[in-house]
């Protein structure tokens, strides 16, 4: 004899074929979201992610984009000071994914590049008021050092690290 399943496991498919909306909306609204989507490829078509990441006049979703755009890629050594300067950018969503790309900018923590910039970059924002840039930087600093141990010895950061555990 073969048992009906119960009311519960039957409630998604129940649901999937009732309308509740205006099909000619749903159109519509799919409609703008096409010509949306539309219009951002072609903001990003002709630029450099580096630029628009950079550029504070264009929406934050698109800097974001511009950023992954950037992680996904081979990062050029020309381009790791102006992303590190992402990390004190006024946006805290820009200067966290400023923060998580620094594992891919950092060499060592005696290379001229990280003594000048990248070291400086994390300092700050382990001093930054803003709690989610202070965990991004403490984060960055934590997978860094799991690739690159030289790290914990580096500036302060023991310290710091210490510090962070009582505030973060």
């Amino acid at each position: 004899m073969l048992r009906r399943p119960p009311r519960s496991t039957l409630f998604p498919y129940t649901t999937l074929f009732r309308s509740t909306t205006d099909p000619d909306g749903d159109i519509v609204r799919a409609a703008e979201h096409g010509l949306r989507i539309i219009e951002y490829n072609r903001t990003l078509a002709d630029k450099d992610p580096l630029t628009l990441a950079i550029d504070t006049s264009v929406p934050v979703a698109t800097r974001l984009k511009a950023l992954q755009i950037i992680r996904g890629s081979r990062i050029d050594p020309v381009a790791f000071e102006q992303i590190a300067a992402l990390a004190q950018d006024s946006d805290p969503k820009i200067a966290v994914a400023a923060l998580g790309m620094f594992l891919w900018l950092a060499r060592a923590p005696d290379d001229d590049f990280d003594q000048r910039v990248l070291i400086p970059a994390l300092t700050r924002a382990m001093s930054n008021p803003d709690p989610l840039i202070r965990k991004a930087a403490y984060g960055a600093l934590s997978t860094i050092s799991k690739q690159r141990p030289a790290y914990l010895r580096a500036a302060d950061f023991p310290a710091r690290l210490e510090i962070g555990r009582a505030h973060v």
